[in-house]
């Protein structure tokens, strides 16, 4: 027989043992094993051929499965990323070495710019969630050829450098490590140890192989595991193949208790580093805040200058322990557990700056562009101070360096100007205008000599001292990426013996290696100096928590001193004593008022002697430095550029025609208008957790910290009263107690205040059940017992009210007036695991324009598979996250506003159609004008609850969101079966043409369709009967008419509103058919609808009860209404005087009126309600305009007459009768 044949089934079938693929067989193995069988028939259509095909086809299968690397053997184009592997340009894809069966990663060499080395590298994370706890991996890989290869493997601030030099022929590698202890090991704690297999080293030179063990897992912050190759050198290079992170088996004995001992060891940690980042963070928080006017942030302190804004980035970059450290120096960094917190303060940053240039009448007032915009003659240039900012230094007595600026002589400005001079002479900047009016700021070396070394603008972090980062000269450690300025700011010594910080190079598990000096006392400094410290202190306050003097002159010099980062390398008396510092030394900001007489002004900066630096020359209307007028800069209308990070800014453009956009489904207010407290009692009895769909909150306590943590701003009273169902409670574990936090924020609240909260309202509505997800969000220490035993204290004092597990599908009469817990933390059972739930939360937004591929698809997606999996009788429990976070602010991924607001406008993408039509198909198209259109953000509450509206959905499972409005809520709810509506006050609105509305005709109760006037005999109200499951629908003119089917009467289909005697005839059961459309059942006779006759929308048609076919004369929306005054709450526009023609209610803001059909033609307007209405004579909110909040029987009283474009209505609350 073929020696060859033999081989091939040899090899085959030592790659099984009893149909499992072997843990030792690596997919390597398996390409070789199928170029054999390939060689090794002559027949090429062999049977036996085919089968052992087959069987290594199923191998490769089994071995892909098992990898939790996504495209380990590099043959898929799909996985690269951030779902697969992360790489340089110069690593590439090959497919042309025999060595390798298909693809391959070719490493090429480093490469050298301007004496500079960047090494190649690629690397992949393997998601936290991919791993089981205390379980042991294996790591391996195959490698062709390679010269200082260096193999990487790491997970949290732990790594192993094993480097590889493999020639072609097969000689033994070349194996160094570089953790210190002889062996390429690893573990997430300090001694652990991950070793390779020594019997499998001699057998594979070409082989790298080593183990990992995991210890607890952390889902919400864990890293995962990193496996990454580069290369150093310009000589190196490599191929590699078939890399593989397979499963082993679970950890036992010594190898398990080695590493719970060092999990303790790392908690014990990590809970100290958490209250060290928690103080780091609250100190910039304050900062931030305080450069703004208002929480929202969207609009500067008049004082906030440039120099405030980029001491704050400093501070930012502080923050310890935002990076992971594993690929220090020279692969870029991957972000460490509070790398978000350190984006979403970034963002708040970047805003500032963004309205810094934006409020500045100088173009360029910051140098951040060199000298454009400027006028500038020789021996002027722009230096870079601590590589982050850019100052104009003038050293030429000749040197001149101007602006010309276009200004209004109907107001006053304010110039202000930061600077610096050095040695003998003075340093001045003029503004003149064209009438010879010059004003003058003088700049001297005495000023600066006065001064501190420290700039005025230095916040104190000594409320968070011990992670403190120094950033001193040298080498950058981190190799951190550049922020907004192109900067660097980590700029760390080389010589770490006096770094203070754990947090950066340095190895946090306090072994052997470790590179701290724990002596900090060279670094403190008094930020806020004592009155021996200060003479003339003319202060004020600059907007970041710090002081400055804000008009100094040379009687009135603040002599401030403070100890601050001050090495032997840079005496203070340096010009560039600040190069690597963490402020700015010897800068003096001054101001002076100017009221100019022309409309062009003239900025000259020059010196007379010496050395003048300049950071920053401003020029700001005088009227928009008072911080309560509309007339200061917002963030809604910056069109250049709003980073969602400090690394990489990104454009966006705001249109500015985008009307103020008010949807049900999204709500930035604390009491959203709608109430449904006991919507289940209208739920069966025998349904199960897996029929109901639930309307739910994401991180409901989270009501503190900002834009950047807020997720709610209704309270859980009002939450649950809404109709919410399903909360989302984090909770540290801190003094055998559980604070609520939303990650490292504080929430004010306790779990007591949940347990109160939610078992009052219980009380009240024992036909309710709350699902409660119990998540663990951190060790706040001082705990002498375990998360879950805390929890069980909890639960013993609300025993009543607390579920206890029977079943993961309960039925609803087992769980009524109970709390189920969705357990998301280890120890015993207490309810119904949250790992089973079948769960979309897709939530790090990279930027705003992830919003629809990212975000929205994998959500509407998931609403899709909730119906279809339902449909097929499974009862599986969905859970869809619609929140997002990261790159977006909470509030923007639900509403896609431009700011929180209820009612704001949406924020544009800056794509139009049609040269844009496939783009974000789902997003709306706006303000079209000549067949080009804008296309505008959309929120996933919005997109969520039109999706449901516009689909006949069974069941779309629990929707977690933030800010939800009510009629998200109320849609959501909709899908129970036998929930029907909310009770409450309705308009029936014929889909016939959405505008048509049952209407009862007083005179002879018959009950016809009539065009919308807003009456009461148009308004219906809705009364829920749960003993018949069923409602009566009484008229607002008169409740004691009810809507009946005169099936009794000699005119059996007519449908008339008649005295209540409560007969089956007068109840009905609206069934949702999809679109916001319900059909109206009978009680009598559930197999009919309402029926608008013959299809008619003429005003008096005749109303029926007729057989259902499903065409739109039988489907109505349902239009909640108010009622004040007996009337349909509104805003009521006609076409003629005295409130006649053709007329339109409206309650929302309109920003042009020809999509209403009403442009230029409203001659009277009745307001019925609390509201105060703004008419405009232009579109969007333009033009000559009106201020309104009583009726007007004719436009021409007004001046407004046939002119009318637009609207803004404002309601002022108060109460409807």
């Amino acid at each position: 027989m073929n020696q060859n044949v033999i081989k091939a089934r040899h090899a085959v079938n030592a790659l099984f043992t009893n149909h499992t693929l072997q843990l030792k067989v690596t997919d390597y193995d398996i390409d070789q094993t199928a170029d054999l069988v390939e060689c090794a028939f002559v027949n090429r259509h062999s049977k036996e051929k085919m089968m052992l095909i087959d069987q290594v086809k199923s191998a490769k299968r089994l071995s892909q499965k098992r990898n939790l690397l996504n495209d380990g053997d590099f043959e898929l184009s799909n996985w690269s990323g951030e779902n697969g592997w992360e790489k340089n340009n110069y690593v590439v894809f090959a497919s042309d070495n025999p060595m390798f069966k298909g693809r391959y990663l070719n490493i090429p060499g480093a490469t050298t710019v301007r004496g500079k080395t960047f090494p190649t590298y690629v690397y992949q994370r393997v998601d936290e969630s991919k791993l089981k706890p205390y379980t042991r991996y294996v790591v391996r890989g195959f490698v062709g050829n390679s010269h200082n290869l260096e193999v990487f493997v790491a997970r949290y601030d732990k790594k192993v450098c094993q480097k590889m030099n493999v020639r072609n022929e097969s000689s033994s590698p070349i194996v160094s490590n570089t953790n210190g202890e002889g062996n390429p090991s690893y573990d997430r704690y300090t001694k652990e140890r991950m070793v390779p297999h020594s019997s499998d080293r001699c057998k594979n030179p070409h082989e790298f192989k080593c183990h990992i063990d995991i210890g607890e897992l952390d889902l919400n912050e864990g890293p995962g595991i990193c496996i990454g190759f580069k290369i150093g050198t310009t000589d190196g290079m490599a191929t590699v193949d078939n890399i593989e992170v397979v499963e082993a088996y679970p950890l036992k004995g010594e190898d398990l208790t080695r590493i719970k001992k060092r999990e303790y060891k790392w908690k014990q940690k990590w809970a100290k580093r958490r209250i060290q980042i928690e103080k780091t963070v609250q100190v910039v928080q304050d900062a931030i805040q305080n450069l703004f006017t208002c929480p929202q942030q969207n609009r500067l302190k008049w004082m906030t200058t440039l120099g405030d804004i980029v001491h704050i980035e400093t501070m930012i970059q502080k923050i310890p322990y935002v990076y992971k450290q594993f690929f220090l120096g020279d692969v870029p960094v991957l972000p460490g557990k509070v790398y978000d917190i350190l984006q979403k303060l970034s963002t708040a940053v970047a805003t500032a700056q963004t309205l810094y240039e934006q409020r500045n009448v100088v173009s360029n007032g910051d140098f951040r562009d060199g000298l454009s915009n400027w006028h500038a003659t020789d021996g002027a240039e722009i230096q870079q101070i601590r590589n982050s900012l850019s100052v104009l230094v003038i050293s030429d007595w000749s040197a001149n360096v101007s602006q010309d600026l276009p200004v209004d002589p109907a107001h006053g400005y304010l110039l202000r100007v930061t600077a610096r001079k050095e040695d003998a002479g003075e340093g001045y900047v003029t503004i003149s205008d064209c009438v010879e009016q010059t004003e003058r700021l003088t700049f001297t070396s005495y000023e600066e000599r006065m001064r501190s070394t420290e700039s005025l603008r230095d916040t104190s972090m000594d409320t968070a001292s011990t992670g403190e980062t120094p950033y001193l000269s040298g080498n950058n450690p981190m190799n951190a990426p550049a922020n907004r300025y192109g900067g660097n700011t980590y700029l760390g010594s080389t010589n770490m013996s006096n770094y203070p910080s754990e947090g950066f190079g340095i190895n946090p598990y306090g072994d052997e290696h470790t590179m701290m000096n724990d002596s900090s006392h060279h670094y403190e400094r008094n930020a806020y100096p004592s009155n021996n410290n200060m003479t003339n202190d003319h202060r004020m306050d600059c907007g970041c928590g710090c002081s400055a003097n804000a008009y100094p002159s040379e009687n009135s010099i603040t002599n401030y001193r403070a100890e601050g980062y001050e090495t032997e390398s840079y005496p203070p008396t340096s010009p560039m004593t600040d190069q690597n510092g963490s402020s700015l030394s010897g800068y003096v900001t001054k101001t002076i008022e100017i009221f100019p007489e022309t409309n062009q002004v003239r900025i000259q900066i020059g010196e007379t002697a010496g050395t003048f630096m300049v950071e920053s020359v401003e020029l700001l209307r005088i009227e928009e430095m008072d911080e309560t007028n509309n007339s200061s800069v917002d963030v809604q209308t910056v069109m250049d550029y709003t980073p969602t990070t400090q690394f990489e800014p990104v454009s966006f453009t705001e249109s500015t025609a985008s009307p103020r956009h008010s949807h049900y489904a999204y709500s930035h207010d604390s009491n959203i208008g709608y109430v449904n407290p006991n919507w289940m009692s209208q739920i069966s009895d025998n349904a199960t957790f897996g029929d109901l769909s639930i309307p739910g909150t994401h991180n409901t306590m989270a009501l503190h910290g900002g834009d950047i943590t807020q997720c709610q701003t209704m309270s859980l009273s009002t939450q649950l009263n809404a109709g919410i169902r399903y909360l989302d409670i984090r909770c540290k574990h801190e003094s055998n107690m559980f604070s609520i936090y939303h990650g490292i924020v504080y929430q004010h609240a306790s779990f007591e205040d949940v347990c109160l909260g939610v078992t009052s309202f219980l009380r009240e509505n024992p036909s309710e059940t709350i699902f409660m997800r119990i998540k663990e969000e951190g060790d706040g220490g001082n705990n002498n017992r375990s998360f879950a035993d805390t929890f069980a204290d909890y639960k013993s004092r609300y025993n009543e009210y607390f579920w206890n597990w029977t079943s993961d599908n309960p039925r609803l009469s087992d769980i009524r007036r109970k709390i189920v817990v969705l357990q998301d933390f280890s120890g015993s059972r207490f309810g119904i695991s949250y790992h089973i739930l079948n769960k979309q939360d897709q939530y790090d937004l990279n930027t705003n324009w992830d919003l629809h591929d990212y975000k929205w698809l994998p959500a509407k997606s998931h609403l899709y598979a909730a119906n279809d999996s339902y449909n097929s009788g499974s009862r599986q429990v969905f859970l869809n996250y619609l929140s997002g976070s990261g790159g977006s602010f909470p509030y923007f991924v639900v509403s896609g506003h431009s700011s929180p607001g209820t009612d704001a406008s949406r924020l544009s993408t800056g794509l139009t159609t049609p040269a844009f039509e496939g783009w974000y198909p789902d997003f709306p198209r706006v303000d079209c004008f000549i067949g080009i259109c804008t296309i505008a953000f959309e929120g996933t509450n919005i997109l969520t609850s039109n999706l449901i509206e516009a689909n006949n959905f069974n069941y779309v499972g629990i929707i977690a969101t933030d800010f939800p409005g009510g009629g998200l809520i109320g849609n959501i709810i909709n899908m129970n079966s036998g929930v029907g509506i909310q009770e409450g006050v309705y308009q029936m609105v014929s889909a016939l043409n959405d505008s048509s509305v049952v209407d009862l005709n007083q005179t002879n109760e018959n009950v016809t369709l009539w065009s919308n006037n807003g009456g009461g005999n148009q308004a219906w109200k809705f009364v829920y009967d749960s003993n018949r499951s069923a409602y009566q629908i009484k008229s607002i003119a008169n409740e004691n008419l009810v809507l009946t089917w005169a099936h009794y009467s000699s005119n059996r289909d007519n449908v008339i509103a008649t005295s209540n005697r409560y007969g089956a005839e007068q109840y009905w059961i609206p069934e949702h058919t999809g679109g916001g459309y319900y059909r109206l059942r009978n009680s009598a006779n559930p197999d009919g609808a309402l029926d608008v006759i013959g299809s008619s929308t003429e005003n008096g048609t005749n109303i029926l009860y007729w057989s259902y076919n499903g065409a739109n004369n039988q489907k109505f929306k349902l239009k909640a209404v108010n009622i004040y005054g007996g009337q349909v709450e509104g805003i009521y526009l006609y076409a003629a005087a005295n409130y006649a023609e053709k007329s339109v209610i409206l309650t929302h803001d309109v920003a042009n009126f020809q999509d209403i059909g009403m442009n230029d033609v409203v001659s009277s307007m009745k307001i019925i309600g609390p509201y105060e209405v703004i008419l405009y004579a232009a579109a969007n909110y333009s033009g000559q305009s009106v201020t309104r909040n009583s009726n007007v029987a004719n436009f021409k009283d007004i001046g407004m007459n046939d002119v009318v474009s637009s609207i803004k209505i404002n309601r002022s609350g108060a109460n409807i009768i």
